[in-house]
């Protein structure tokens, strides 16, 4: 199955969890999961809600990484 994150495509299983393949995500962007906001459809998805967020085809996520500064 194939999602995209950020418009990207991004191959996972029906048993792979949002939170599973955002580590992975995070991981090759170089970012700490700590650090990032991810939404689907315009709506933010909780961090609590991550590992069992229901995966589907084509689904589509924007992740967002937070940034501090003055």
């Amino acid at each position: 199955m194939q999602i995209l994150i950020n418009q990207r495509p991004i191959h996972c299983t029906s048993h792979d969890t949002l939170d599973s393949v955002l580590n992975v995500f995070a991981q090759g962007s170089g970012v700490d999961i700590n650090d990032i906001a991810v939404a689907a459809d315009n709506t933010v998805i909780p961090r609590s809600q991550w590992a069992t967020y229901a995966l589907t085809a084509n689904a589509s996520f924007s992740v967002f990484v937070a940034v501090a500064g003055g």
